[in-house]
């Protein structure tokens, strides 16, 4: 859970930016602890995103558990490789994939 917070993930191309939206969310996770997940946050932060850009979305659902670090991503690889501009069509097809339209990009 949560895995994204660390390399090799947080190395992607795709996800650049990401340490300043965990920085956003920080406040949060200090005011609650041990009792709210990164992963929980992560989710319901995204779903949030998504449901104000009016995307359909399924009911929130917690208990997720963090990871303490990034080896289980390790099988895992970037969507963007080379240019993001050489890219784009791939990573717009994962989206696709994952259910976003072009607006959710």
């Amino acid at each position: 859970g949560a895995r994204i917070r660390f390399s090799p993930q947080a190395d992607w191309p795709e996800n650049a930016g990401l340490d300043q939206a965990i920085a956003l969310l920080k406040p949060v996770k200090d005011k609650y602890g041990d009792k709210l997940s990164w992963a929980d946050l992560i989710v319901l932060a995204g779903t949030t995103a998504l449901k104000s850009a009016g995307a359909k979305v399924e009911p929130f659902c917690g208990g997720r558990t963090d990871a303490s670090e990034g080896s289980g991503s390790e099988h895992l690889q970037s969507t963007i490789v080379g240019d993001i501009s050489e890219s784009f069509d791939a990573l717009k097809a994962a989206f696709k994939l994952k259910g976003l339209t072009n607006l959710e990009l």
